[in-house]
C-alpha cells in the first residue's frame, strides 16, 4: 500500500510540475510558436549536405535538360517544370543553356507550352542570350548499347569458368 501511494504521489508531482511549466508558454512546451533561444526553430543556412544535394540536382538537371509533358499543366509550365528549369539554368555560366522540349509536334499545346517556358524565363529575369530552346531529345544523353554488350561476357558465368562447381570436381 505504501509503495503504491509513493508511486502515485511521484506521478502526480511530475504531472503537476510539467503542467505548471507549460502554463508559462515556454517554447519547449509547444504553446508558443516563437523560436527558442537556442535556435531550434530558427531557419539556418543550408547545411553542407543540402549544398551537396543541390549541386547534384543542378548538375543532373543541366545534363538532362529535357522538359516533358509532365512538366506542364495544360499549356502552362507547372511547379515541377519551374523547379527543373531553375535547377538547370546556371546563372554564373557564360554558355547558352540548351533546354530540350520533348513534346509531340502534333500536339496543339506544344507552341503555347514553349511560349509559357519563354514567359517564365523572362519572369525570372533571364535574357534570350542565356538559354536556347530546342525540340526533341537531348542527343548527349544517349548511351551506345555496344559498351554494355561488350562487357556482358565478363559478367556472365558458365559451366567452363574457373569458379564453377564442374571445374572443381576434376
Amino acid at each position: 500500500m505504501k509503495n503504491r501511494f509513493a508511486q502515485l504521489s511521484i506521478t502526480l508531482g511530475t504531472l503537476l510540475s510539467i503542467s505548471a511549466g507549460c502554463a508559462e508558454k515556454q517554447p519547449a512546451c509547444g504553446n508558443d510558436s516563437r523560436p527558442s533561444k537556442d535556435g531550434a526553430f530558427i531557419e539556418r543556412e543550408d547545411s553542407a549536405i543540402t549544398r551537396i544535394a543541390n549541386a547534384h540536382i543542378n548538375a543532373g538537371a543541366a545534363n538532362d535538360a529535357m522538359l516533358y509533358p509532365v512538366h506542364f499543366t495544360g499549356a502552362k509550365l507547372n511547379s515541377l517544370g519551374k523547379q527543373k528549369v531553375d535547377a538547370l539554368v546556371n546563372p554564373g555560366s557564360s554558355e547558352k543553356q540548351a533546354i530540350y522540349l520533348v513534346l509531340p509536334e502534333s500536339d496543339p499545346q506544344t507552341a503555347s507550352r514553349k511560349e509559357s517556358l519563354i514567359a517564365y524565363q523572362q519572369e525570372r529575369g533571364r535574357s534570350d542570350a542565356t538559354y536556347e530552346i530546342k525540340s526533341g531529345q537531348n542527343s548527349e544523353t544517349y548511351t551506345n548499347s555496344g559498351y554494355g554488350v561488350e562487357r556482358m561476357k565478363k559478367t556472365e558465368t558458365g559451366g567452363d569458368s574457373a569458379g564453377s562447381d564442374a571445374s572443381m570436381s576434376k
